[in-house]
């Protein structure tokens, strides 16, 4: 009985995680969309400009229309799936953690995507007169989980 109330209570670890995560990134969108006027320096190397972007990563396919929209929305949702089903799967909590950041994310741009038409951009990272991109905190749980991702398929496996 203990074992399954300790196994309840740390899979819920995972739907607040979820839920932090889409909170900020929603709230944030929410935020900026409302009381943004102009551009804002927060830090030497970073400014809040608000861009909506239609299509995907750095703006990639963002010329898509009609049909091309449609299948690019459901390829996004199959993928979604896909990490919820991975994180439902995985016993490892370092990888369920990093897929809940990935799927947060994703799940934040993408309810953008399909109420909106485009994701909302605010974060403008640049050095002097050279723009990297503007992204968003979504963007941003996506890249941390993808690191960790990445960080637990490589390390090697401990030696008993």
């Amino acid at each position: 009985m203990a074992m399954v109330k300790i196994e309840a209570s740390f899979k819920l670890k995972y739907v607040y995680l979820f839920s932090f995560v889409l909170f900020i990134d929603l709230g944030s969108k929410y935020y900026v969309l409302n009381n943004l006027n102009e551009s804002m320096t927060l830090l030497p190397i970073l400014d809040l400009l608000l861009v909506k972007n239609t299509g995907i990563a750095l703006s990639f396919l963002s010329d898509l229309e009609g049909t091309g929209k449609i299948v690019l929305s459901l390829f996004i949702a199959a993928a979604l799936a896909f990490i919820f089903f991975e994180i439902k799967k995985s016993h490892n909590h370092l990888h369920k953690f990093s897929l809940t950041l990935i799927l947060a994310g994703g799940v934040g741009n993408y309810i953008e995507r399909l109420f909106f038409g485009a994701v909302t951009d605010f974060l403008h990272l640049r050095v002097g007169d050279f723009s990297f991109f503007i992204f968003n905190f979504a963007d941003l749980f996506i890249t941390l989980g993808a690191i960790l991702f990445a960080y637990t398929l490589l390390r090697k496996p401990k030696k008993i």
